[in-house]
């Protein structure tokens, strides 16, 4: 709770959790709160980042396959600063840091409106191209349709829709 001292916005969104009594928990940890996620259906985990607490968990290895997992299943994710979700960041080293929401939409949504302060209606344009991050070796084309072996309808579904969207 550091960070509603520090973080405009988060003390609002702790106040408005207190107000609605909401069930507060904090595990410390990014797998039991997700996994509380999806055994009640519901909830949101946060981790926004400030001057004096910087961003802990690691985008390639926590963040974006656990926000790969929400987004399948429905829910929606945050990258804590532009409101878009987690896995639109690029990932430009392997050790590389993010701020997160994650969970239900609606909540994740509030996170943005008083984290972000960002208005999703402007998101039907992709977001601005970042400059390349140089690599070691050469990024692979996104898979055809046809190279989804293994995965279910909706996981088909939902890279064919992320595909569109990113214009592949």
């Amino acid at each position: 709770l550091r960070a509603a001292k520090e973080v405009e916005g988060y003390k609002k969104l702790i106040d408005h959790y207190m107000d609605n009594k909401y069930t507060l928990r904090y595990s410390g940890g990014l797998v039991p709160d997700v996994y509380q996620q999806f055994t009640k259906q519901q909830g949101v985990f946060s981790n926004p980042t400030s001057d004096s607490s910087p961003a802990k968990l690691r985008l390639a290895f926590e963040a974006a396959p656990f926000g790969l997992l929400v987004e399948l299943a429905g829910g929606k994710t945050s990258d804590g600063v532009s409101g878009r979700s987690v896995l639109d960041v690029q990932i430009n080293a392997v050790d590389q840091r993010t701020a997160l929401c994650i969970g239900s939409a609606n909540e994740v949504d509030r996170f943005n409106d008083m984290i972000c302060v960002v208005d999703s209606s402007t998101w039907d344009e992709p977001p601005p191209a970042a400059a390349p991050a140089p690599r070691a070796a050469p990024v692979a084309a996104a898979p055809a349709a046809g190279d989804y072996a293994g995965l279910s309808p909706a996981q088909i579904e939902f890279m064919e829709r992320r595909k569109a969207e990113r214009g592949y």
